[in-house]
């Protein structure tokens, strides 16, 4: 019988390396900062890499070996803050026109990510968009709207549904996804002077 007080490992159980367990961490918090939007791609990895430097030396270690470069983090960072952006954007979209009084049914949510896309401006040819959240280049989605859409109001208990056309529904999007823009840009900036902030606040702290 085990002691409760003292449990023991499994008798399969294999300790990892110090070095996995330690990049493990540190690739975690990173990519957590990310997919909170709290820090940018890059900037998080740069941070990882500084806490991964301060860890290493500590323990003795090197960090080229134990912790993988930018390249190869790239991607999957870049990826993660994208469905963050886009998840937060929907969330607001919806919580827009809940608050509206009107919940839209038939709408996919590629279709706007796909009007989102086409809002960033025309792109140069042969050579597909940027995206303005991350470095991966990103093509508009294939899938065509459908003819019409539904919007339905709730009033008095009794709902009323109303068909737009494509033009409305072009229109009535537009604005949706025009105000989503430009409140993430706020947020971006806000962000921005909050790092910036918070660096000169770190630099006068290390100089004093």
């Amino acid at each position: 019988m085990w002691d409760i007080e003292y449990p023991q490992h499994h008798p399969e159980c294999i300790a990892k390396p110090v070095e996995q367990v330690l990049v493990q961490q540190v690739d975690r918090t990173s990519r957590r900062q990310v997919k909170d939007l709290y820090l940018l791609p890059q900037d998080a990895y740069k941070k990882a890499l500084d806490r991964m430097n301060l860890e290493a030396r500590q323990l003795g270690l090197s960090v080229e070996e134990c912790f993988p470069e930018w390249p190869k983090l790239r991607q999957q960072y870049c990826r993660l803050r994208k469905q963050a952006v886009m998840a937060k954007q929907q969330e607001k979209w919806q919580m827009m026109m809940i608050n509206s009084g009107g919940i839209i049914e038939d709408m996919p949510p590629s279709y706007l990510r796909y009007r989102y896309q086409q809002m960033q401006g025309p792109r140069k040819r042969g050579r597909p968009r940027k995206d303005s959240f991350t470095d991966d280049f990103i093509l508009p989605q294939p899938n065509s709207p459908t003819e019409e859409i539904n919007f339905t109001i709730n009033k008095v208990g009794n709902k009323q549904k109303i068909n737009f056309h494509n033009e409305e529904r072009n229109k009535h999007i537009d604005e949706v996804v025009n105000s989503l823009h430009l409140q993430q840009q706020q947020e971006e900036s806000q962000n921005n002077e909050q790092m910036s902030t918070n660096t000169n606040d770190e630099d006068a702290i290390v100089d004093v």
